[in-house]
């Protein structure tokens, strides 16, 4: 799948420069995994056994199936591989990857 890698201590900021970018009029979908492995769906909570149901359903009504996907750099590198492999099998083509920058690491959970 095609992927963009977005690099910014604002994601939403980095988000809202892609969508004009790229000329998306949906809002992201932005999936997040934190270092304690838990998954949210842009700000719902998301048990991963549910993911690919849950994840389908935000997906059904939307001509755009870009999922931007953003894991906590604690997490094992086998953990975002499976959630990539999860999303290849749904037929996500466009994937964005959202990291933060050195030094603007947010002091929440996620």
């Amino acid at each position: 799948f095609g992927a963009a890698l977005l690099e910014s201590g604002d994601p939403a900021g980095a988000l809202e420069q892609l969508q004009q970018c790229r000329g998306l009029v949906e809002d992201p979908i932005i999936l997040s995994i934190t270092r304690d492995g838990l998954y949210y769906i842009n700000e719902t909570p998301v048990a991963r056994g549910l993911l690919k149901d849950r994840l389908g359903a935000f997906l059904k009504t939307r001509k755009d199936r870009t999922v931007f996907l953003k894991a906590d750099r604690a997490l094992s590198y086998g953990t975002v591989v499976e959630t990539l492999d999860v999303l290849n099998r749904m037929g996500i083509e466009n994937l964005g990857m959202i990291t933060e920058t050195p030094g603007t690491r947010r002091s929440a959970g996620k």
